[in-house]
């Protein structure tokens, strides 16, 4: 048995409104409900039971119920003629068979109310299936109820009943929140007449449906209320005003009304309303204060009617909703300088923004220092700013400027909002201007003789970088040089920090000897001129001089005079490495040297008899972690030390000892230059060539191994 129900409701209308909601469309006409209760049709006989449900009042009034009934039989009839002669069914003959099945739903009396049986509730619906025409042969000696003596016929019939009820007493059995429950019995009765002899089988499924429409007076009541006024200031009165309408089809006998604002239409009450009727005069409602919670920007009130009817009892909710005024501005007050020179001005600049929920009429400014930035704050729409400058004149002292804003508005003045802004009396210091060169051949920078190593016909590239190390921006920069005269520079004018390059037209090396490049760089800061000077040294050789390839006779590449020793671990005499004047290491290897970094080998005595040995600490950008005397290695800078000292030509009449070092020992400093790549740092008795490799010269044929270089390390830009 399958049971579905499908009964519907109609509730009271609920309206939520607000101010310029309007109302919501009523009911019209009466409303209709309803369910369904099903045994599917199973063999016969049977027990079972309908489950119909009952009206819930709480919907509305019932009027009038349909109660519709529907007995389904599917007959089986098996008919074998068993005559040595044809049979028919043919209506009218006196010897054809003529067989019906009744199939009935016998629904129990004493389950159903009297008042239901005065009203046509049915005792008992049948569905009768009969044979219909058919014409069998003579007995085909085979009972099968097949061939041309036997048949099989399935015969589906309906039966249905409508029951309309409108009689109050009947009615009223069908209301109710429980289901009323009818016992129904399956049964099948066979009438098989005339037609013998015959063998014959009957079957039959029965079922009931019975469905119930339910139509009704829904109650309904309906609430519209609309605030006086949408801005309220927090804990101050406020109104709404309550219209009540009947949005139903039956009287409302009583209407209680509250609301959670506590105002004096809570606990009122209205007598009766007829279907479609309201209160022709909107109530008034007051609420003595307004109360929000602390820093709400809103506030809703929830209005409810409770109403009677002649059936249930409804209800309905509207909701008001206020703004809470809430006065507010913020400020931003700050000094355009941190500081200024005694006797300065100090200048302020302010914005002031209403960043409430209401427009403000006006406000004051008040600052005890600084009386400019006091005054009038004129009005401001919701979200509007106004901004202003505002000054002090000839300080010598710290000013600490306290700016204080209130604004006003009809619902009262914004919390005052204080900003604190300070400028400082600065002591002015003198400007500082400074300017430095560095000039290089080749770009190698190679301060001291011999320099850089030539030949007759090599090129010689000067070029200068000129730094502003000072404090203030400098013009008017130039910069010459004593062999090439001016050097063309890209601008004439310095930031403080910035650099630029300067260069002269490259010349030809025409004659063998020393040359020593002085560079000098002239600027004007505001208030004095400042200037620097840099030398760059480059030694010529003809190839047939000696200087040549270095050879296997230890004659370097411009060391002149110089030894070039084999190199030994005593060679050089307390020996260490360090790097931007770190931990000393008696090694290279492990020294992080990146660009820019300055290296630092010293030592404090040359082994005896070996004074006049060149000492070289070179850079060079390497195509490997590592030297590789099987790839091409490129020059990038080097100092050289030679007979114990390096020596520079300056003009002076005694040669500059820069090789020595402040406690009495030798020292030589390199500063690692970017080569955008890895480089390799070698300390080593001879001079540095500027191109190693297979075919060149004095590192290919001699440096292979460990003959002339003392100690070796790989870095990198990215170590």
């Amino acid at each position: 048995m399958r049971l579905r129900r499908a009964i519907g409701a109609s509730t009271a209308t609920v309206l939520l409104a607000a101010a310029g909601v309007g109302w919501q469309a009523g009911v019209a006409g009466a409303l209709t409900t309803g369910a369904t209760s099903t045994i599917q049709p199973v063999a016969a006989p049977w027990d079972g039971s309908l489950h119909l449900p009952r009206f819930d009042p709480g919907f509305g009034k019932l009027t009038g119920a349909t109660l519709t009934f529907t007995v389904t039989n599917r007959a089986t009839i098996r008919l074998e003629n068993l005559d040595d002669r044809p049979r028919t069914s043919v209506p009218g003959d006196p010897d054809g068979y003529e067989i019906e099945v009744a199939g009935t739903a016998d629904l129990a009396d004493a389950a159903v109310p009297d008042e239901l049986l005065a009203a046509g509730f049915p005792r008992a619906l049948t569905a009768t299936a009969a044979l219909g025409q058919v014409t069998l042969a003579a007995y085909d000696g085979v009972t099968d109820f097949a061939g041309p003596s036997g048949t099989t016929i399935e015969i589906p019939v309906s039966s249905v009943r409508p029951v309309p009820i409108t009689d109050e007493d009947a009615l009223a059995m069908l209301v109710g929140t429980e289901d009323l429950v009818i016992p129904v019995q399956g049964l099948i009765d066979v009438l098989p007449i005339g037609g013998e002899p015959k063998a014959l089988q009957t079957a039959a499924a029965v079922g009931i449906d019975v469905e119930v429409d339910y139509e009704y007076l829904p109650a309904a009541v309906e609430l519209r209320a609309t605030p006086g006024q949408t801005v309220v200031a927090a804990g101050a009165p406020a109104s709404f005003s309550l219209v009540v309408r009947n949005a139903g089809l039956l009287a409302l006998t009583s209407i209680a009304l509250s609301d959670d604002a506590g105002s004096d239409c809570n606990g009122g009450f209205i007598s009766a309303l007829a279907p479609g009727e309201e209160t022709v005069t909107p109530l008034q409602c007051d609420i003595a204060a307004l109360t929000a919670a602390d820093g709400a920007s809103s506030v809703t009130v929830h209005v409810r009617a409770l109403a009677q009817s002649e059936g249930p009892f409804v209800d309905a909710e509207a909701a008001v909703s206020y703004t809470i005024a809430r006065p507010a501005v913020t400020v931003t007050h700050e000094a355009d300088e941190a500081s200024v020179p005694s006797g300065g001005t100090a200048v302020f600049t302010t914005t002031i923004t209403n960043a409430g929920n209401v427009a403000l009429t006006g406000g004051t400014l008040t600052d005890p220092t600084v009386p400019d930035c006091a005054g009038a704050l004129p009005a401001l729409a919701v979200g509007a700013s106004v901004s202003f400058v505002c000054s002090l004149e000839g300080v010598t002292a710290d000013v600490l400027s306290a700016l204080t804003v209130v604004g006003t508005s009809e619902f009262g003045p914004t919390p005052a909002v204080t900003r604190e802004a300070s400028v400082v009396v600065r002591t002015e210091v003198p400007a500082a201007p400074a300017i430095d060169v560095e000039n290089a051949i080749n770009d190698l920078d190679a301060d001291v003789a011999p320099g850089v190593a030539l030949q007759v016909g090599d090129e010689v590239a000067l070029t200068a970088r000129v730094t502003n190390t000072g404090d203030e921006r400098l013009a008017g920069v130039t910069v010459t040089d004593s062999v090439a005269g001016g050097l063309t520079c890209p601008s004439d004018v310095l930031e403080v920090a910035a650099s630029m390059v300067c260069t002269a037209p490259v010349t030809t090396v025409t004659e063998a000897g020393t040359v020593t490049h002085r560079t000098t760089t002239v600027a004007a800061g505001s208030a004095r001129t400042v200037q620097d000077a840099d030398d760059a040294v480059y030694t010529a050789t003809t190839p047939d001089d000696g200087g040549g390839d270095g050879g296997g006779d230890g004659g370097g590449d411009g060391g002149g005079d110089a030894e070039i020793c084999e190199a030994t671990d005593d060679l050089l005499v307390g020996l260490t490495f360090s790097v931007d004047g770190g931990p000393e290491a008696t090694t290279l290897d492990g020294l992080v040297a990146l660009p820019g970094a300055v290296v630092r080998a010293h030592w404090d005595a040359f082994a005896e008899g070996a004074e006049d040995c060149q000492i070289s600490f070179a850079q060079y950008a390497t195509s490997s972690v590592v030297f590789d005397a099987g790839a091409e290695q490129t020059l990038v800078d080097y100092e050289t030390c030679i007979e114990g000292a390096c020596r520079v030509d300056g003009g002076s009449d005694q040669p500059q000892l820069l090789g020595l070092a402040a406690d009495g020992g030798f020292e030589l400093r390199l500063t690692v230059t970017d080569t955008d790549g890895p480089n390799q740092l070698d300390l080593v008795t001879g001079p540095p060539m500027a191109d190693l490799g297979p075919g060149g010269r004095f590192y290919s044929r001699w440096l292979n191994g460990t003959l002339h270089r003392l100690l070796s390390a790989g870095t990198s830009p990215d170590a």
